[in-house]
């Protein structure tokens, strides 16, 4: 797709094999600015999938993944990509599950990032 600027799939269950197949249209895809997640189900390994993805994107600027049950553990991926990615400005992270060890490794890579103005 060569179109598709916003693309909100928020409340939608999605397993491991989805967010594969999300994480591979984020990396292809060069039009994607704004991607909705909110409360989709997926855990560690899906947020591990979508971070990794969003190390090498460079359209999107707004992700939202509010909602979706992460541990301290999976976060280290999260902090990663923060750190890699140099176009995302909006980053929706409420009531994710993490505690103060995620909350840590997130405040960490939010003082390497130039680019996010908004969490």
């Amino acid at each position: 797709n060569t179109t598709l600027t916003s693309l909100y799939l928020s409340k939608n269950i999605f397993d491991d094999q989805s967010i594969a197949s999300l994480g591979k249209m984020i990396i292809e895809n060069e039009v994607l600015t704004s991607l909705g997640l909110k409360r989709c189900g997926f855990g560690p390994k899906g947020l591990c999938e979508v971070c990794s993805a969003l190390g090498v994107n460079t359209t999107l600027t707004s992700l939202d993944l509010s909602g979706n049950k992460f541990d301290d553990q999976s976060i280290a991926s999260l902090g990663k990509m923060i750190i890699e990615n140099e176009v995302l400005t909006s980053l929706g992270l409420k009531r994710c599950g993490f505690g103060p060890k995620g909350l840590c490794e997130v405040c960490s890579a939010l003082g390497v990032n130039t680019t996010l103005t908004s969490l």
